[in-house]
């Protein structure tokens, strides 16, 4: 049987669904709020109890699940 994805609603712009606590993801976005509203935002509507730090390197943003 062939499977086919499901392909409802629009492409995330920034996907944190496969992080592990200490993963770190870096995204090039301009403003590091936003950012980390959005990783806590996916984490509430997926009813996950995750957390996340957002720091700032040479003008890329990381952000690293802690829990």
């Amino acid at each position: 049987m062939i499977k086919i994805p499901q392909t409802r609603g629009a492409k995330m712009k920034y996907d944190f669904g496969g992080m592990e606590v200490g993963d770190t993801r870096i995204f090039p976005t301009n403003n590091i709020q936003t950012l980390l509203i959005c990783a806590k935002g996916y984490a509430k509507r997926n009813g996950l109890d995750w957390g996340f730090r957002c720091y700032t390197i040479k003008n890329k943003n990381h952000i690293v699940r802690i829990r």
